[in-house]
């Protein structure tokens, strides 16, 4: 008698087992869920094949209960060597310039480079721009430990997958939808302030989903202000 309920018990422990298996989800793993997010966007491979990406960018920023409008043109370019451009007008009409030419950061005043400018904004500046404006493909390019955080079903009205990246001095936390797998939104933490990028609308542009329409906030705390409306225009690829 002993022996039969040994193994009734065995087997319903191995049909409990089963049916749990079955329940569990398979584990995420980090990069095939930026894979995926690339695949969706166009595809890693025909994106490393552009030699340039341009389009203008119109930006209201707000600050203090006022807006300020500024247009900018953003050149990304690939090759020997490789450049980022950001260029716009200043208040006084003159023709600003930020670029990373080979990971140097230079500021430019019309043709004339601003010999004291604050390489580290300009670093920030231009980093940050190609990070909004080119996901999720840009994601590639940071260094730091990856790491898959699990499922979120409050940041977004659909569920997301969460992947984080550290490196030593800031954060990244990159939420792509679970039933798609496209990129919904970033959180960065830099220097102890922390936002959060929300693509808002994304269109095709030869093959490629990118941005088109995008809201950057400040997280404080249990607050979330509204810092920027980006509105990034056609690409053209060469």
């Amino acid at each position: 008698m002993n022996y039969k309920l040994y193994i009734l018990a065995l087997a319903f422990c191995s049909i409990a087992s089963c049916k749990q298996q079955k329940n569990e989800e398979p584990i995420q793993d980090s990069m095939s869920i930026i894979s995926k997010a690339t695949e969706e966007a166009g595809g890693l491979e025909n994106w490393t094949k552009l030699n340039e990406v341009k389009f203008g960018l119109n930006k209201i920023s707000f600050e203090k209960g006022a807006s300020t409008e500024i247009n900018e043109i953003h050149v990304y370019e690939r090759g020997d060597r490789p450049k980022k451009r950001i260029s716009f007008e200043n208040e006084s009409g003159d023709f600003i310039t930020y670029a990373d030419i080979v990971g140097q950061y230079f500021s430019f005043e019309n043709d004339t480079e601003d010999t004291l400018v604050n390489k580290e904004m300009v670093e920030m500046t231009v980093l940050d721009a190609y990070q909004m404006t080119c996901m999720p493909f840009n994601i590639i390019d940071l260094e730091g430990q990856m790491k898959y955080l699990g499922s979120d079903s409050t940041t977004h009205s659909e569920i997301s997958e969460v992947v984080a990246i550290s490196e030593d001095n800031q954060k990244w936390w990159f939420y792509f939808s679970k039933k798609s797998g496209a990129i919904l939104s970033y959180k960065h933490l830099r220097y102890g302030i922390t936002t959060q990028t929300v693509i808002e609308v994304r269109q095709e542009f030869e093959g490629f989903q990118l941005p088109v329409y995008v809201k950057k906030y400040k997280l404080d705390g249990a607050r979330k202000v509204l810092l920027e409306n980006i509105y990034l225009g056609t690409r053209t690829f060469k």
